[in-house]
């Protein structure tokens, strides 16, 4: 019997932001494999299974045990969070390629840490967004430090992963003091612990405050430090009404479990047509709303001024990344899976190291992406037409792979893996609804498979 692997993200921590699709690979697994905080997380779904748990530092042992146990059975290796996004999905990739494995494999995102941090936010990632871990175990310290001085010399809002543990004290400060050269003191930060988790606590700061021992040293592997732009707000939100909710990219699988209590609950959903369209089989009785006669920006500003404790905000994606985050919103909003993290999935592993998002309806875009790519940053950009790809293609080396996507989940998905020399920009559809990604140079194509499989060092620490 062929035997399928599943890479599953269950996003940051409660079981109500585990996506309908992952609940689904989980059920339908023979072999449950994980860290054992994630599979505390969902051992209510893992009875009758095989369920194999292990403690830090394990990934490189249990993708080896995942991949050899999918050759005759369904595995679903579970990863916190997205599997793409500092989680399991490159080492398990590597590994199932170095074995040749026969099998399906299929990659299902989650809701990511950062996102779950920015629904908390009023508007957190309207220029942008930077991921960088600080975690110098496997990404050379002189890399890190160049692509912090990167997000620093830029107006994005930077997120940093895994910021301080007892072996890497310091290596945090030394990053907040090269965007202190940048930036004002008095910019914007959020210290966001247990994001998601029972314990979740936000302290809103500023750059120069969050460098003080009183609130350094309360920073710990369990939380995300967010440094904002000079257009992001971060203020705290607390009131739960109206609800904004990330429907995700498309197919209502992707839902959360969160989103579909609040649609199903609901007495009236507003949203654009084509997203009303999306999650029909949770739309039972309740009234909904397009605005369609109104302009974009006069469509979500009349859906929040018109929405009662019972009606449902639907957001395309995540409400937080180029979503229905906005200057009046002063509600907390439910977090979905990204168009990002929907095409990174199709393609493999692309990511998995520190990355940069952007939108070309910001000035600043391609420039930005110029210097992303100096410091070897993969890149997300939203909305790219034809012409702008063409502007891409001309600026990225020819050792780097491109990922362009369209409508990536839904039925009529447009998927193209290709090299910038290869690329002909002029047999894409001409719509500016593409989704770019380019993974940074440490990537290599699994033709066989058509996936991009990004290698994040784990060969210099581990033999596998």
């Amino acid at each position: 019997m062929a035997g399928k692997l599943n890479i599953v993200g269950i996003g940051p921590g409660k079981t109500e932001y585990i996506t309908k699709k992952a609940l689904t690979a989980i059920k339908n697994s023979d072999v449950i494999i994980g860290y054992r905080t994630y599979l505390e997380f969902i051992q209510q779904y893992t009875d009758n299974k095989e369920v194999i748990g292990s403690g830090m530092k394990g990934e490189v042992n249990r993708a080896k045990k995942a991949v050899e146990k999918a050759k005759n059975k369904t595995v679903s290796i579970i990863s916190g969070g997205d599997p793409n996004i500092y989680g399991i999905s490159g080492i398990t990739m590597e590994i199932a390629k170095d074995r040749n494995y026969q099998g399906q494999i299929e990659i299902i995102p989650g809701v990511t840490a950062f996102a779950a941090a920015g629904a908390n936010l009023k508007n957190p990632y309207n220029n942008g967004v930077c991921c960088i871990s600080m975690s110098d175990l496997l990404t050379p310290w002189e890399q890190i430090t160049q692509r912090a001085t990167t997000a620093a010399k830029h107006d994005i809002t930077t997120v940093f992963y895994n910021p301080r543990s007892k072996q890497r004290k310091e290596n945090l400060r030394k990053t907040l003091k090269i965007f202190s050269k940048h930036r004002p003191k008095t910019q914007e930060a959020v210290i966001a612990k247990n994001i998601a988790r029972e314990n979740q606590e936000l302290q809103k700061t500023t750059l120069e405050k969050i460098q003080k021992d009183s609130q350094y040293n309360q920073i710990g592997m369990r939380t995300l430090v967010i440094i904002g732009s000079s257009n992001s707000q971060l203020q705290i939100q607390n009131k739960k009404h109206p609800q904004i909710i990330g429907i995700g990219p498309g197919n209502p699988e992707h839902l959360t479990q969160k989103a579909i209590k609040q649609i199903e609950n609901s007495n009236q959903i507003y949203g654009p047509q084509t997203h009303l369209n999306q999650i029909k089989p949770h739309i039972k009785n309740q009234k909904t709303q397009s605005h369609k006669h109104l302009k974009y920006q006069e469509r979500i500003k009349t859906r929040i001024q018109q929405a009662t404790k019972n009606t449902a905000i639907i957001s395309g994606g995540d409400p937080s990344i180029y979503g229905h985050k906005q200057k009046q919103k002063t509600t907390k909003t439910t977090p979905g899976i990204t168009a990002y993290q929907a095409l990174a999935s199709k393609t493999g592993a692309p990511i998995i190291n520190d990355f940069i998002i952007k939108s070309t309806t910001q000035k600043d875009w391609i420039q930005t992406t110029k210097n992303a790519l100096k410091t070897d940053f993969a890149i997300g950009i939203y909305n790219t037409s034809p012409k702008e790809i063409e502007k891409i293609k001309q600026i990225t080396p020819e050792n780097r792979t491109i990922a362009i996507g369209r409508n990536i989940t839904r039925k009529n998905q447009q998927l193209h893996i290709t090299t910038p020399k290869q690329l002909d920009t002029k047999k894409l559809p001409n719509k500016k609804n593409h989704t770019t990604l380019i993974p940074n140079s440490n990537s290599i194509y699994w033709k066989k498979r058509n996936f991009i499989i990004t290698r994040r060092g784990y060969k210099n620490k581990y033999d596998y």
